[in-house]
């Protein structure tokens, strides 16, 4: 049934340390070195992302958290707003 499709979900993350302009531009950079991660839209309330493939909670925290270590900023909730198959093309 789900042949040719591909999971994509989109996700709401909020972070600890994240005060600036500066460091919202951060992570957005930050979150574009994970391999998964499509989309990302950051500002200081946090940010709306989708991913493609399969999400995996832990192994998707623990890859945010690594990204963002560098630029002090951590990964507080993650919440599912919408899982969707898309056909591949």
């Amino acid at each position: 049934m789900n042949e040719g499709r591909t999971p994509h979900t989109q996700l709401r993350l909020t972070f600890d340390g994240l005060t600036a302009v500066h460091a919202a531009r951060a992570v957005h950079a930050a979150l574009g070195g994970v391999p998964c991660v499509r989309t990302a839209t950051v500002s200081l309330a946090g940010a709306d992302i989708e991913i493609e493939g399969r999400y995996e909670p832990t192994p998707f925290a623990e890859q945010v958290a690594a990204a963002l270590e560098p630029i002090g900023v951590v990964l507080h909730t993650v919440t599912v707003v919408q899982q969707r198959m898309l056909p591949v093309v």
